[in-house]
């Protein structure tokens, strides 16, 4: 499959006009299926008949025909419809190569088509925005010290302080503890936030 990046609609159309002196956009194919059933019923019906005359007899038959028919109809019809859209790039470039309008050299002029293929690399940034989410990755960097009560501001204002009362004494250990997780996980944090906003701008 084809992912296309940039696609002048208009051009290809006016190009696929010009060749098939008109544009197609779709066709449409149907297909259709009828059942037919018929049941019958033939009766016959017979009488007969005599009569007697100076020791004669005279004898007729009379018969009668009764024909019922039920007829049944079933029909079921697909219809594909197909709109060309990007598949149109395809049918365009098959009709540019059957024509032989594309320049295969390389002295080029203004208008001249040519087709190349070649590698390409790209970065989808919408997924990497997705990934990369910077407040997820500060809370795994933070994870040791997330139970403790302090934040960065205040630990580093405890252990600097000269005088610290004997609570804040029982405080150090664990102030020191998130000033160094801070410390250690600064430029990881700085580079993240970094990515995602290069991320969410691209």
């Amino acid at each position: 499959m084809k992912e296309i990046i940039y696609l002048d609609t208009e051009l290809m159309n006016s190009m696929l006009a010009q060749i098939d002196e008109g544009l197609i956009t779709s066709f449409s194919a149907e297909e259709s299926i009828q059942e037919n059933e018929t049941e019958g019923l033939h009766k016959t019906r017979s009488k007969n008949a005599k009569v007697g005359y100076l020791g004669f007899g005279i004898g007729g038959e009379r018969r009668k025909m009764e024909l019922e028919s039920k007829t049944m109809l079933e029909g079921q019809k697909d219809i594909l419809n197909k709109t060309f859209d990007d598949y149109a790039l395809d049918i365009l470039s098959d009709k540019l190569i059957d024509h032989d309008l594309l320049n295969h050299g390389s002295d080029f002029k203004e208008g001249d088509l040519s087709l190349g293929e070649s590698t390409y690399k790209f970065y989808d940034f919408q997924l990497l925005t997705k990934v990369i989410d910077y407040e997820s990755m500060h809370k795994i960097l933070h994870s040791e010290i997330e139970h403790i009560d302090l934040d960065y501001k205040e630990a580093s204002k405890l252990i600097n302080k000269s005088t610290p009362s004997a609570k804040e004494r029982e405080q150090l250990e664990e102030a020191r503890k998130v000033v160094h997780t801070h410390d250690q996980s600064k430029l990881t944090d700085i580079l993240f936030k970094q990515i995602g906003y290069l991320s969410s701008y691209t």
